[in-house]
């Protein structure tokens, strides 16, 4: 069974939740690692003042106690300011991510209503298409503008050929010297006014090039394509009008049955949408930004650590430990060799530790990475319109089980987003299953019911001529790409209707012979 949109993004929201607990529990066992090492510092203080106490003649308590005193209170005031700084983040962190689950519940109350609007205008689409294909005006009027526009595409034929014809002819009469030069004189026109010879010797030329019919051919590449433009233009007006008319009728219907009103607030409801998904991008780069702040704040190889270890490495070049293990193998007691054993124990300790914390961080570097590109894969989702109800995907999609294997390292969180894509699919409206290239092309509701109308209106004969018609006429009135969810328009354009003009635009395209000078 199909999984619907809304679900798909149910399921990415929870593989997210799912990756932010596991970045939570590597903190925490993150956490736990500083913990170890404060111990391990507490009893490497415990292990010193033992072996303070057993060489007490030669090394004073006092002394040791005011040192590591000192060590112990210098490095607690940093871990003090890197607790309360991490403190302030992670405020900031679940302050920015109530307010992404707010906006992403927001945006799913959204994207319901914007559902059961898109819905209840393709039902009250559907009812105006049937409305106007059944009213007889309207029948009459969906043939009227078939025929004008297939006198227009016959005009529109014509004038492309002959301005081929123009473009390919016209450069052998303007290149032809005898001819331009007869031309320019006027002959056989009542501007030409030379007398005697070379009047006779004009003629004696033209009948070399049969100048009449060169010339005939020549005024008609000339002028020719302007008179079709006109014609063109002419044809082109009449079906405007009767197009105008077609909208009016149709806005008018549109107001009675409540659809304008819908539309409008589908675009509203989308508009509110893509403001709700905007905020969503933001909020997400935000808790991005905070996040990887955070995660720098704890590193146990970052600033705070860096400084802790390096204030506890000053105190401990003041101790000299090899001395110290000269010393307790030079006596016989071996309870201060037991205690500088117990040193070193801890020093290898403090090199564990740190191995741990730093396989702890990267793989909270991990989850880190991987819960931004999660959440840039839940907004793309959102704004290619997946999670809405017509969005279906197939059955085969497990996107709970693909998201774990991608926040595993199994896989790729651009790989699920691939795979996804070839199992998507958006159902089909009455509309648009109606076949029509056209009808999708319009991408104003209203405009798609006026094509799908006329179509179904107009007489088996003239049907593609309406589709065509109501086309040519969204594309000559499109002031940009509309969403189909609904953009702006106007109700009426203004025209008054007048009977059109089924005038054949069929025209002969011939240019006539022309006789070059090499003819001579």
């Amino acid at each position: 069974m199909p999984i619907p949109g809304p679900v798909a993004s149910q399921q990415i929201q929870n593989a997210y939740r799912q990756a932010q607990q596991a970045l939570a529990d590597a903190r925490a066992q993150a956490s736990a690692t500083g913990q170890s090492i404060q111990a391990l510092a507490a009893d490497r203080d415990h292990t010193l003042e033992d072996l303070a106490e057993y060489y007490l003649p030669e090394l004073s308590r006092e002394s040791l106690m005011q040192v590591w005193g000192e060590a112990k209170k210098g490095i607690e005031h940093i871990l003090l300011r890197q607790e309360e700084h991490a403190t302030r983040v992670e405020d900031q962190l679940k302050t920015q991510d109530r307010e992404r689950e707010s906006n992403s519940t927001k945006l799913t109350e959204s994207n319901e209503r914007l559902d059961a609007l898109l819905h209840q205008q393709q039902t009250l689409s559907e009812q105006l298409a049937k409305l106007l294909a059944e009213d007889t005006q309207f029948k009459a009027l969906a043939d009227r503008a078939a025929e004008a526009e297939a006198a227009l595409e016959r005009a529109e034929a014509s004038l492309s050929e002959i301005e081929h014809d123009a473009t390919q002819k016209l450069p052998a009469y303007e290149n032809s010297k005898l001819f331009m030069y007869l031309w320019k004189r006027g002959l056989a026109t009542p501007r030409y006014s030379a007398r005697g010879f070379t009047r006779r010797m004009d003629r004696w030329v033209g009948g070399l090039i049969d100048y009449p019919k060169a010339k005939a051919g020549y005024e008609y590449l000339k002028n020719t394509p302007q008179l079709v433009r006109n014609l063109v233009s002419k044809d082109r007006e009449s079906l405007n009008v009767v197009m105008a008319e077609l909208e009016k009728q149709r806005d008018t219907q549109s107001e009675k049955i409540g659809l304008t009103q819908v539309v409008v607030q589908v675009n509203e409801a989308d508009r509110l949408h893509h403001e709700i998904l905007s905020a969503l991008e933001s909020l997400q780069q935000l808790l991005d930004a905070t996040r990887k702040q955070l995660t720098e704040i704890e590193n146990p190889r970052g600033i705070y650590y860096q400084e802790a270890i390096n204030y506890f490495k000053s105190l401990l070049q003041k101790t000299e430990q090899q001395a110290l293990r000269d010393r307790a193998a030079q006596t016989p007691d071996p309870r201060d060799d037991q205690i500088v054993a117990r040193l070193q124990h801890l020093e290898g300790q403090f090199r564990t530790v740190n191995t741990e914390a730093a396989a702890r961080q990267q793989r909270i570097d991990w989850l880190d990475r991987h819960l931004s590109e999660l959440g840039n894969f839940h907004q793309r989702f959102r704004a290619a319109g997946y999670d809405s109800s017509r969005s279906m995907f197939d059955d085969s999609l497990n996107l709970t089980q693909e998201l774990t294997a991608a926040m595993d390292g199994n896989d790729s969180v651009d790989s699920v987003w691939q795979r996804m894509r070839g199992r998507q699919r958006f159902g089909p409206s009455a509309i648009d299953s109606a076949g029509s290239a056209l009808s999708k092309a319009a991408s104003h509701p209203l405009t798609q019911v006026l094509v799908y109308a006329m179509a179904n209106a107009a007489s088996e004969a003239l049907s593609d001529h309406a589709r065509r018609a109501g086309g040519r006429r969204t594309s000559s009135h499109s002031g940009g790409s509309v969403r189909s969810t609904g953009g702006g328009f106007s109700i009426g354009s203004g025209h008054s209707s007048s009977k059109s003009s089924s005038r054949s635009s069929g025209r002969s395209s011939s240019g006539g012979g022309i006789y070059t000078d090499n003819k001579i």
